[in-house]
């Protein structure tokens, strides 16, 4: 979520540096980042390679990277929303787009970002987390498509019915 995205917990600095949480956020199944408003990235988990299929150096190399991923027909509107995030002073947003891996699958993204400041005059950071959904995704859109074919049935049923 912002104009360029710099890994500097993994390129740039010690290992180990990051935020406080760091060590917690790696052993979670999902991406976290830090982002300042700018969109230059302060933190990002090892995870994103596997979420987003970002290893984490081209993860810093740019927003345009990420935004490549999305799929084509969400693009427009992930971008007008994190635009809209980043001028609407940060209201938390909680957004699900598809990503393109380079394998050419498509991955369900739930995405949830919000500003926080860590004092007075401190510099506002997005923080945020991606998470795959795609499982989710697959099974609710099996449920919804059982779900018309079963309406379909039924309605056809009393024609069916009928004719004999």
């Amino acid at each position: 979520m912002g104009a360029d995205r710099r890994d500097s917990a993994r390129v740039n600095e010690p290992a180990g540096a990051g935020p406080p949480w760091a060590e917690l956020a790696e052993a979670v199944p999902a991406a976290f980042y830090v982002d300042r408003i700018d969109g230059t990235s302060v933190w990002v988990s090892s995870q994103i390679e596997s979420i987003v299929g970002l290893s984490p150096e081209e993860w810093a190399s740019g927003y345009e990277r990420w935004l490549e991923r999305i799929h084509p027909d969400d693009r427009r509107r992930v971008e007008a929303e994190t635009r809209d995030f980043l001028a609407g002073g940060g209201v938390p947003v909680s957004d699900e787009y598809r990503i393109l891996l380079p394998d050419g699958r498509v991955r369900w993204i739930h995405d949830r970002a919000l500003l926080l400041t860590d004092g007075a005059g401190a510099e506002p950071l997005v923080h945020g987390v991606l998470v795959d959904v795609t499982d989710e995704r697959t099974s609710l859109e099996v449920a919804e498509r059982v779900g018309a074919l079963f309406r379909s049935l039924i309605e056809h049923a009393r024609e069916a019915v009928t004719i004999v």
